[in-house]
């Protein structure tokens, strides 16, 4: 058992020296001594987040006269979606927001409650353009 267990930690030690970091092929970072040296591709921007624009329209006709809440989330309210906005909306005037949005959310769920607690909820696509829904029944 002894001399298992002997084999063992030396092949495991042999291992351990034989293996060395790779070099070959790579190729060296270039030093750059200050910001202005770095180089970007052509249309790459630093921004990690866009501003975009919400207009949602209700179409919910069952209350023409009474306002709907209005959620806007970054992902599923249901399981654990972050609110982003929040507002009013009626059938003859719209929720609108303006919010400054990472790049990394690539839609939004919009939830339009109604006066008798009702919920709707619409997953939207969103890319670097304004965006106009339209929520009801």
């Amino acid at each position: 058992m002894k001399k298992i267990l002997v084999t063992i930690a030396m092949l495991s030690a042999l291992a351990m020296v034989s293996c060395k970091k790779g070099t070959e092929g790579a190729t060296p970072a270039a030093s750059v001594t200050s910001t202005s040296e770095i180089k970007a591709p052509t249309g790459f921007t630093w921004e990690s987040s866009r501003n975009i624009s919400f207009t949602i329209n209700i179409t919910d006709t069952r209350f023409p006269a009474t306002a709907s809440l209005v959620s806007i989330y970054d992902a599923d309210p249901n399981n654990g979606g972050n609110l982003l906005a929040k507002g009013a909306a009626t059938t003859t005037s719209p929720f609108n927001s303006k919010l400054y949005i990472s790049n990394q959310i690539l839609a939004v769920y919009i939830v339009k409650t109604s006066p008798d607690n009702t919920n709707i909820i619409q997953k939207v696509q969103i890319g670097t353009t304004n965006v106009t829904a339209s929520i009801g029944i």
